[in-house]
């Protein structure tokens, strides 16, 4: 009796001390494309269907939030605790005024897939997909073509108001300092593979990711890009910095498998982080942080993961549903 009340002891010892990342419940099979955080408990998900969720309490529970629209989201983007913003394909445009009780659909003036939304305070922000970048100066009323891009521009970033950078198809990444006004390549083609995230922790530091595993970095404001050595031939979709040094990426691998790497040294080399795997466990399309320990990563089926002490370790949840929508757009 005693040495299997030990046994079992340790065996809870073992799993909290090793669940570094575990598998949320939050009663969708939806895919999740984005999400996004507004303070350390309130955060956002959203994905195929115009699927919506919201939790108050670091993920332990979530809800589903009418977004009325059934078009799939691949972006979100909140500029304070109340106001954000979700764009996906055909061109749709949400906004929401009081924390996603209500989303509001916002004339585009495109039936183009918008893949990424970004921005840089209340009013000015820019959303950006199939061969075009639009941006708005009033808080979304109103939104114009500021590049008839050539290329799928798949993420953006901005440093300052006029400063920001776009990554795209075939490991393209155009740089404005105008504004948008005026676009042009700082990284021509390469046919590696999309890039599929773009991240600056400072003004002049930055980082890309993408398909292939390919992890780019340029210490010049975008002048220069160099790649670290690969740790993976995975497709990475989304990269998320928590300081000048510590950085993640997540993906999907074969099988659709989840891929999580982490950097400690600005980027110069990247580790595999493990996940909580099971039959019918996803790849992961977006990753964020509220703090230095805390994060969440989201994908297939509804598969949210978190993690409270830095991503390090192999976790222990299950996903709760099987994997039955495909209604993914890849490129």
């Amino acid at each position: 009796m005693k040495k299997t009340l030990i046994l079992a002891i340790f065996v809870i010892i073992y799993c909290n001390v090793h669940a570094q990342w575990t598998t949320l419940t939050i009663g969708t099979n939806k895919s999740l494309m984005t999400v996004f955080f507004t303070g350390p408990n309130t955060g956002y998900a959203a994905g195929v269907q115009g699927t919506i969720i919201k939790t108050v309490n670091g993920g332990d529970t979530w809800t589903t939030l009418n977004s009325g629209t059934s078009n799939q989201l691949f972006s979100l983007y909140f500029t304070d605790a109340d106001t954000g913003y979700a764009v996906g394909m055909a061109g749709v445009i949400l906004k929401t005024n009081d924390a996603g009780t209500n989303w509001e659909t916002l004339a585009s003036g495109t039936i183009q897939n918008l893949f990424s939304v970004f921005f840089i305070d209340a009013k000015n922000g820019y959303a950006t997909g199939t061969n075009i970048i639009l941006k708005t100066i009033d808080g979304g009323k109103n939104w114009t073509k500021q590049n008839q891009s050539t290329q799928y521009i798949l993420s953006t970033f901005f440093t300052d108001v006029n400063t920001g950078y776009a990554g795209g198809s075939l490991g393209t990444i155009l740089k404005t300092t105008d504004g948008g006004i005026v676009w042009t390549k700082v990284r021509g083609v390469f046919y590696e593979g999309a890039l599929r995230s773009i991240f600056f922790t400072d003004s002049i530091t930055g980082y890309a990711v993408g398909d292939k595993g390919v992890t780019l970095k340029t210490s010049d404001a975008g002048i220069n890009w160099t790649a670290a050595p690969q740790v993976t031939g995975d497709n990475l979709n989304s990269a998320y910095f928590t300081d000048s040094n510590t950085g993640y990426a997540v993906g999907e691998g074969i099988y659709s498998t989840a891929i999580i790497l982490k950097t400690i040294d600005a980027g110069n080399s990247w580790k595999i982080l493990e996940a909580p795997e099971t039959i019918y466990a996803g790849g992961l399309y977006s990753v964020f942080f509220t703090g230095s320990d805390t994060g969440y990563a989201v994908g297939m089926t509804g598969r949210i993961l978190k993690t409270v002490n830095g991503g390090e370790g192999v976790g222990t949840g299950i996903s709760p549903f099987k994997q039955e929508d495909s209604a993914i757009v890849k490129l």
